[in-house]
């Protein structure tokens, strides 16, 4: 038996599938949509199906009820991100053979490699003398111009551009950690979504603005804050929504305001 969530008109890779089913295990196969099962929480909102997946797998593994509901996705995401994190680390030679005394076993008759633990480096053999010549010429540039070009692969990709870039180097961080910087990538996204000269003074003086970084009071994570105004991921062109007021004032999201 396979278990598929939603309704049969809703899987436009049937299908793929019914073939990767029957590449696994050929035979009959029992398929079952997520309609069919009673009880079964369902996702009406959002983009949380992956976690939804791990907990009808979690669920059906162990014979464990359904207990949860959409409004409680955000905080068994959270629980998921803190099992495996705390589940992911290098284990050593007692941590390794503690739980498989079998592989124990293995070792002891010289039939398992062992596992040793390797020294690190103090220092380095010989530092590196870089020659200003095999510096990346985009360093060289001019601030003004360097910045221009963040500035496009920002527009170009979104926000997302600012935590790939900052970690290239420090001057890329220093340069896009500015609030001139900032301001420069969020006011041309303005001018992509909207023609601004077709509005009144009174018009852009509400919706022209800038955005604020507030923390959320649900999840305490500081969020992008763009209402009442225009919303979207500063990717050129792009715009989620225009709001005149902000339906959940200090919050990231509807959910958490709910579960709060």
């Amino acid at each position: 038996m396979w278990f598929l969530p939603g309704s049969p008109k809703q899987l436009t890779r049937w299908p793929v599938f019914h073939d990767l089913a029957h590449r696994i295990a050929p035979g009959q196969w029992t398929v079952k949509f997520g309609r069919d099962v009673k009880g079964l929480p369902h996702q009406t909102t959002g983009n949380d199906c992956g976690v939804f997946i791990l907990m009808y797998a979690l669920n059906f593994s162990t014979d464990a009820p359904l207990w949860f509901t959409e409004r409680d996705i955000a905080q068994i995401r959270k629980w998921w991100c803190i099992m495996l994190m705390e589940r992911y680390q290098i284990e050593g030679h007692g941590q390794r053979f503690s739980y498989w005394t079998n592989e124990a076993e293995e070792l002891l008759k010289g039939a398992l490699e062992p596992v040793y633990r390797v020294s690190k480096k103090q220092k380095t053999e010989h530092e590196v003398q870089f020659q200003k010549s095999d510096m990346c010429f985009i360093l060289e540039l001019p601030n003004c111009l360097l910045s221009d070009l963040l500035m496009e692969v920002v527009l170009q990709e979104g926000d997302k551009a600012y935590s790939s870039l900052t970690l290239v180097c420090t001057t890329f961080r220093d340069t896009m950690s500015t609030v001139s910087f900032r301001r420069g990538a969020h006011f041309r996204w303005l001018e992509s979504v909207a023609t601004w000269s077709l509005f009144s003074a009174s018009y852009k003086q509400d919706f022209n603005v800038m955005y604020t970084i507030d923390t959320c009071r649900g999840c305490l994570e500081p969020y992008k804050n763009c209402k009442p105004g225009y919303v979207g991921k500063g990717k050129r062109g792009e715009l989620q929504g225009i709001y005149s007021d902000d339906q959940h004032p200090g919050y990231c999201s509807p959910f958490c305001n709910q579960i709060s």
